[in-house]
């Protein structure tokens, strides 16, 4: 359990610790990004938390790859969102995405991390 607390951590640390914090923190204006880059951001985004999942969830391989989708579909519906937008909607139908393919036990441990992360994030 020591390990799954250290990847959370790091996960957090990792996302926050970006470029982009560190530009805008910087005061130097962010540099627009193509519609193709941001799309290859957001696919590395989801290629890292699959792979974080599948240490801290001991996914199987055909697992894993649903997962994958399911993530990369979920960070490309939100970044399609107007701004201000409810988000639940998008987040209902990953949470029905990752229902199909993880067990029980695995669903149980991602919302508990998934809560874990939203408690380191807060300041």
């Amino acid at each position: 359990m020591n390990h799954l607390l250290y990847y959370c951590l790091l996960a957090g640390g990792l996302l926050s610790s970006t470029p982009v914090a560190a530009r805008e923190m910087s005061g130097r204006p962010r540099p627009s990004k193509s519609p193709r880059t941001h799309i290859d951001s957001l696919r590395r985004q989801a290629h890292s938390y699959t792979n974080y999942l599948t240490y801290a969830l001991q996914l199987q391989p055909a697992q894993r790859e649903a997962v994958a989708q399911c993530t990369e579909a979920y960070l490309l519906d939100l970044a399609a969102a107007p701004a201000g937008a409810p988000k639940e909607a998008i987040q209902h139908r990953y949470h029905q995405g990752l229902l199909r393919v993880l067990s029980p036990g695995q669903y149980s441990a991602f919302c508990w991390l998934q809560e874990r992360e939203q408690v380191l994030a807060q300041p």
